[in-house]
């Protein structure tokens, strides 16, 4: 069998259009880092840095699990050196304050970058937890927050 040379293109007649199929698979770029911080009481910072995306959502759901299962009821997400996030990223944040609610705990995003906060907006998950520009204001609305039932 020879190889396709493709069909004739009539806009430049004498010259043959190449069909090709391509194929886009991204590869895992490890371009992502997470940490945790722990602060008074049960107050819990997960840093994330670079692109949290598909590849990235089986660490920071098992950050986000076990801080919830160490008894930690007010969490914090900074994406102040995140640089995308994607919908599992969404995902993993709503399962996460499911899991809290229960338990009288919150989250807060601290998202300094207007474009990024800008997401919460318009999904309307800004109404589910609060989304802050510093992490000050943050940690102040977590502390502000109703005790978790365990404390009252």
């Amino acid at each position: 069998m020879g190889l396709d040379t493709g069909s004739v293109n009539p806009a430049y007649p004498g010259r043959r259009v190449l069909e090709a199929c391509h194929t886009h698979t991204r590869m895992a770029v490890m371009n992502f880092h997470i940490g945790e911080e722990t602060l008074a009481g049960d107050l819990i910072i997960i840093r994330l840095e670079g692109e949290v995306d598909l590849y990235a959502a089986p660490d920071l759901k098992d950050h986000v699990n076990s801080a919830i299962e160490r008894g930690r009821n007010k969490l914090i997400l900074d994406l102040s050196e995140a640089t995308f996030i994607d919908s599992t990223t969404l995902g993993i944040l709503v399962s996460g304050m499911k899991r809290l609610r229960p338990r009288g705990g919150m989250l807060a995003v601290l998202c300094p970058d207007p474009t990024m906060a800008r997401i919460f907006d318009i999904t309307g998950l800004n109404r589910m937890f609060s989304v802050h520009a510093t992490l000050d204001a943050a940690i102040a609305a977590l502390e502000e927050a109703p005790k978790s039932r365990e404390e009252s």
